[in-house]
């Protein structure tokens, strides 16, 4: 893939903006809760699925058994972090206007999360599908590629291992 800017960097979009091949890069090896499929409709991405409360005010998602480019496993816990992270009076990230409606961001267990509004937001989902609110974690996420090296001429990006295919597949 190519890009027009400069070099794709992992950046973390909630201190500086994402140019066109840092975001291409996030969304490469990086998820939201949701993301856009080719279409531009929402699937699941990091969530494996939600519920929004009847009134619009809570989204409860259920995170898939993920891990981190290190192994580790993604927990409710560490998203809620980067979520309010975004959120937070220091963040620089582009749609934290938007993210006022946002009244809180709760683990609930170790794999589901709740997002309380202050205000019914329909395009709630869409926004939570941009590279800048991915998820990223030491400079890496959880797909759906890896970052395996750079080279002179890019980056190359690799598929998880099938081991890690199987184990972010829930049983339940």
């Amino acid at each position: 893939m190519s890009a027009i800017g400069g070099p794709p960097l992992i950046v973390n979009p909630n201190l500086q903006p994402l140019d066109p091949p840092s975001a291409f890069l996030t969304e490469t090896i990086a998820q939201g809760l949701v993301r856009f499929d080719a279409a531009g409709e929402i699937e699941p991405a990091l969530a494996q699925s939600w519920i929004v409360s009847d009134d619009g005010l809570r989204y409860t998602f259920r995170i898939r058994r993920a891990t981190w480019a290190d192994g580790s496993p993604v927990t409710a816990q560490q998203v809620a972090a980067r979520l309010r992270a975004a959120l937070s009076r220091a963040s620089r990230n582009p749609f934290k206007p938007i993210l006022g409606a946002v009244d809180s961001v709760t683990p609930m267990t170790d794999f589901v999360l709740e997002i309380a509004l202050r205000g019914p937001r329909p395009n709630f989902l869409q926004l939570l599908a941009h590279p800048e609110l991915a998820i990223v974690q030491n400079n890496g996420g959880t797909g759906p590629y890896r970052l395996a090296r750079s080279e002179p001429a890019g980056l190359v990006l690799s598929f998880p291992r099938a081991e890690e295919e199987t184990e972010e597949s829930p049983t339940n």
